[in-house]
């Protein structure tokens, strides 16, 4: 009988699916990466720069990613996710794949040697950074990228001019409550992208 018993666990472990099975122990691995063009001439308009990654993960596989822009100053400039599906995908699969992801560098971008960050996730929240003062690429320097910029250069962050709460007072006892928040912003050249408002109590 527990030979029989031990047959029927066996059995029934063998149908389970592999992330049962194995444990996921790594985060996802860039093992290359490049950025083409290595030079973009943003005198005159935008320029799209494509990104080609290889990431292996040991079980689980990717989830998704983001890569972050960084300008020759090292401002953040953008950030563009990507997953496993065949917009990115464009070969293998979400345990040994190959990525490309698109980003476009701004007209008014400011010239010299701009850097693409990395960070990876799988299936079961594992996290790997590269960049920065992260892991540092598999060949340093396939990261970057040249900005050339002989036009007019945008070295000026949004400005907010006004910013007003209505109503100045909610009561939440009973309830949730609304507010609205208008703000006035500027921008000298490229003009606003996106923003974030945040809520402290």
């Amino acid at each position: 009988m527990k030979l029989i018993r031990r047959f029927a666990t066996a059995f029934l472990l063998s149908l389970l699916p592999g992330s049962l099975c194995a444990a996921d122990t790594a985060a996802p691995v860039l093992t290359s990466i490049s950025v083409a063009p290595g030079s973009v001439d943003v005198s005159g308009s935008d320029q799209v720069i494509t990104v080609t990654m290889t990431i292996t993960d040991d079980d689980s596989g990717l989830n998704f990613g983001n890569i972050f822009i960084y300008n020759a100053f090292g401002d953040f400039v953008d950030s563009i996710f990507f997953n496993t599906t065949p917009t990115y995908l464009t070969s293998g699969t979400a345990t040994n794949g190959t990525y490309e992801v698109q980003a476009t560098i701004g007209q008014y971008g400011a010239p010299g040697t701009w850097e693409v960050r990395v960070l990876l996730r799988d299936n079961i929240n594992q996290d790997r950074r590269y960049g920065g003062t992260d892991e540092a690429f598999p060949n340093p320097g396939d990261e970057d990228f040249t900005v050339v910029n002989g036009g007019t250069i945008d070295s000026t962050g949004p400005q907010l001019a006004s910013i007003l709460v209505i109503p100045g007072s909610v009561d939440t006892g009973s309830g949730p409550a609304s507010l609205t928040v208008s703000l006035s912003i500027t921008d000298d050249l490229s003009g606003l992208d996106s923003g974030t408002l945040d809520i402290y109590d």
